[in-house]
């Protein structure tokens, strides 16, 4: 699944690797800071010494477009962290991404049924068991009209939203089913279930 997808890691000394492609081949400081592979404190003046990388210690999760990486999700795998998920990249994509065939594409449903799943760690475990059409969101509040729009062109039957079962997920969920429609159905954690057990919930 890791190659299938390209994920990868960046360590702590990430940063030396980043300014040894600097020294060796093309590409510039100003490249990798416009794309916000680095960093720096000292916004004003970029120099080779008071830069870092911004991926440092996570997973990452590269999003790719006709063949080109035009963004990367990085997941902190700290548990500790502040900030688990960073995303860099010149990408519009960070309000959801469709997982298919080892593919992330954009608008292009292969079937009649669509699962919206909350961020990218969660889609690739979906994956994993073989369940494709994953639309996997950063974060609750990413339901933009942009969003509705893409996923009404999809033209899916069926909608099923697997979010966090935590009070904001529950509450997200139900407003997403709202704005989607008459083909949502909102699926429920093990720890979530009700009275009416393994029966998904329809709007």
């Amino acid at each position: 699944m890791a190659s299938i997808y390209e994920i990868g890691y960046a360590p702590w000394d990430y940063t030396d690797f980043l300014i040894s492609l600097v020294e060796n081949s093309d590409i510039t400081l100003e490249e990798l800071i416009e794309f916000k592979l680095l960093g720096s404190k000292d916004t004003d003046n970029f120099t080779r010494t008071n830069v870092y990388c911004t991926l440092k210690n996570r997973i990452t999760i590269p999003i790719i477009e006709n063949g080109r990486i035009v963004g990367i999700i990085g997941r902190d795998i700290d548990e500790n962290s502040i900030s688990k998920y960073m995303k860099v990249g010149y990408t519009d994509y960070w309000n959801g991404i469709l997982w298919q065939d080892g593919e992330r594409l954009d608008g292009y449903l292969q079937g009649d049924i669509l699962h919206i799943i909350e961020g990218q760690i969660d889609a690739i475990t979906v994956k994993q068991c073989g369940i494709d059409n994953i639309w996997s969101v950063n974060g609750v509040h990413s339901l933009t009209p942009r969003v509705v729009e893409k996923i009404k062109k999809m033209s899916p039957d069926k909608i099923y939203i697997h979010l966090d079962w935590d009070s904001t997920g529950e509450k997200a969920e139900t407003q997403w089913a709202e704005k989607l429609g008459h083909r949502c159905y909102i699926v429920p954690s093990l720890s979530g279930l009700t009275d009416n057990e393994g029966k998904e919930k329809r709007y």
